[in-house]
């Protein structure tokens, strides 16, 4: 008897009841789950997706940010502020030698963030991190201990 140890990701998916699914072509991208009943700060946002087997939203192409802005645009209830998985970092160092140089970047990948901030965002808060907050379908730098609603992601990639 052979077990089954891999799932695809439409089961996964399925088994979030997701609040918004990322459908393409070649079959599901991103499950989006909208956690806006308890507000919180950054941190603690980031851990409460990492316990439900998430991650803060990588809002990594004009397309994706299109698609989250207009589902919250439909419903002015949701609000108009959230947490992503974005960060603005003051670089890395590994072993004494800097593997990413300062800027803003998405994780899970360490994407740099090249999309749709907000006027007069994007700013170097004194090369601490900083993080990314999705405003009225645009990019902040945001108080890291602000309490804001946030939105969990469950992507392809996370299927390993």
């Amino acid at each position: 008897m052979t077990l089954r140890t891999t799932f695809t990701l439409q089961e996964t998916l399925n088994k979030w009841k997701c609040d918004l699914k990322w459908e393409l072509p070649s079959g599901p991208k991103s499950c989006y789950k909208f956690q806006n009943h308890e507000k919180m700060d950054w941190s603690k946002a980031e851990k409460a997706c990492k316990n439900a087997g998430m991650h803060l939203i990588a809002l990594e192409t004009e397309a994706e940010l299109k698609l989250i802005a207009l589902h919250l645009a439909k419903d002015p209830k949701l609000g108009y502020y959230w947490w992503t998985g974005g960060m603005e970092c003051p670089g890395r160092l590994v072993a004494g030698l800097k593997i990413i140089p300062y800027g803003y970047y998405w994780d899970p990948g360490n994407t740099p963030i090249t999309i749709s901030w907000n006027k007069g965002q994007f700013e170097n808060n004194e090369n601490r991190e900083t993080p990314v907050d999705l405003v009225n379908g645009g990019l902040s730098d945001y108080k890291r201990f602000e309490w804001i609603p946030h939105i969990c992601e469950y992507s392809r990639s996370d299927l390993k």
